[in-house]
């Protein structure tokens, strides 16, 4: 049920024959009439097909451009190529010259395909986009007769990995991954130990500047204040000055159950304490509040009794050693984007004059516990608090002082 194909390259006469000119002989041989003679098919031309060497690989194409290498083509057994270049495209051929139209072929991509693919005579396969692994293309053929090659033509493609998907990259992003996560983990505990630690400043220093506020000297002396009132039967500014002192006392003990006041808590408080210095100095000095209108339109919230050793060093270093009773005390508040600014003015002696009465040059303690509030408060580099001094000519007229904080 086979049909073989004969030509002139088979030993035809010609490809022209006489119409019925057919014989078999005796042995079994068919003999056919021909314009340029006869034809023997002899009894064992099956015999004389069965001829069929494997095929070859003659040409490989990669980025449809013809693979260079040392090696010949044909007996090439190994191709290693980037990424990149995912384009190949194969040729084969059998080295069967007899009846070579007829030959068959059928291939098969170890690693792609997963049976083989029969092609016909069509000798040549193109792949695409071949993902980086290991593959290896088998090709075999088949006479007319359709019997098969016992050999077949191979040859290994190596497609390599981008870098960023090679097993070193992995490992090295693991390890990347995990350092970074225990970097994090030990920057989130150290920020946690930084803020605990800050905390526990703030507690500190928040305690110490209550132990400043609630100064026993200060509680002394305006019993004082009240018990010449009372001696001088002046009842008026005795119950005036114990109710400015009881509310003091109270809006200080409040304060001090809270890290943070609403801004208007605080003002109110400063304001109890100027006044109630006012009168324990026999208004020595007046006092000024200058506040934005606006200011009490936020929700604003900040540590108590931030500027309060200002006040107290500005009353009782700059404007009681005074002669004159011309003394004047302006407290400015205002803010600036995230900022609030304080300022505080006397028209005192000055820093330079009042050290010389003073024993201690150095600045108050509670001065400095306040400006170690306002850095634990502010966390950032900015110029919490700045002293000037100032001067008319040679003669100063006083001091300034700005206290920034930072406002969320």
């Amino acid at each position: 049920g086979i049909c073989k194909k004969y030509n002139e390259s088979d030993g035809l006469q010609s490809m022209e024959f006489n119409t019925a000119s057919c014989f078999k002989d005796k042995s079994g041989n068919l003999w056919f009439g021909g314009v340029d003679g006869f034809n023997k098919v002899p009894v064992n031309a099956e015999q004389q097909m069965s001829y069929n060497p494997g095929p070859m690989i003659i040409n490989v194409q990669v980025m449809n451009e013809t693979f260079v290498s040392d090696t010949i083509i044909s007996y090439l057994k190994n191709i290693t190529l980037n990424h990149k270049n995912n384009f190949i495209n194969f040729e084969f051929q059998s080295p069967n010259f007899s009846q070579p139209e007829n030959i068959v072929y059928k291939y098969r991509l170890i690693g792609l395909d997963t049976s083989w693919v029969y092609s016909g005579t069509r000798n040549f396969v193109n792949y695409t986009q071949l993902n980086p692994g290991e593959y290896t293309f088998e090709v075999k053929s088949a006479n007319t007769n359709l019997d098969w090659s016992t050999t077949s033509a191979k040859i290994n493609i190596s497609i390599l990995s981008p870098w960023y998907k090679t097993w070193w990259f992995y490992i090295l992003a693991s390890l990347s991954i995990l350092f970074l996560i225990q970097y994090w983990y030990k920057q989130r505990l150290l920020d946690i130990r930084t803020k605990a630690d800050i905390k526990h400043k703030m507690s500190q220093t928040e305690m110490a500047a209550l132990k400043a506020q609630m100064n026993p000297h200060f509680i002394f002396n305006c019993i004082n204040s009240i018990d010449a009132f009372i001696q001088s039967n002046d009842k008026y500014n005795a119950s005036l000055y114990l109710n400015k002192f009881a509310k003091l006392i109270r809006n200080i003990l409040d304060s001090s159950k809270h890290n943070l006041v609403s801004l208007e808590r605080d003002v109110e408080t400063m304001k109890l304490y100027v006044e109630l210095e006012e009168m324990r100095t026999d208004n020595k000095f007046k006092s000024e509040f200058i506040i934005d209108d606006d200011l009490y339109n936020y929700d604003i919230n900040i540590p108590p009794l931030i500027i309060q050793p200002y006040l107290e060093n500005a009353i009782i270093h700059g404007l009681r050693n005074k002669e004159e009773n011309d003394g004047l005390l302006i407290i400015t508040i205002t803010k600036e984007n995230d900022i609030i600014k304080y300022e505080i003015r006397d028209n005192g002696i000055g820093r330079k004059a009042a050290s010389k009465i003073s024993r201690k040059k150095e600045l108050s303690y509670g001065m400095q516990l306040s400006e170690d509030r306002v850095k634990l408060f502010n966390e950032e580099d900015i110029e919490h608090v700045k002293i000037t001094d100032l001067y008319e000519g040679e003669d100063s007229i006083g001091t300034q002082i700005e206290v920034k904080l930072k406002i969320s």
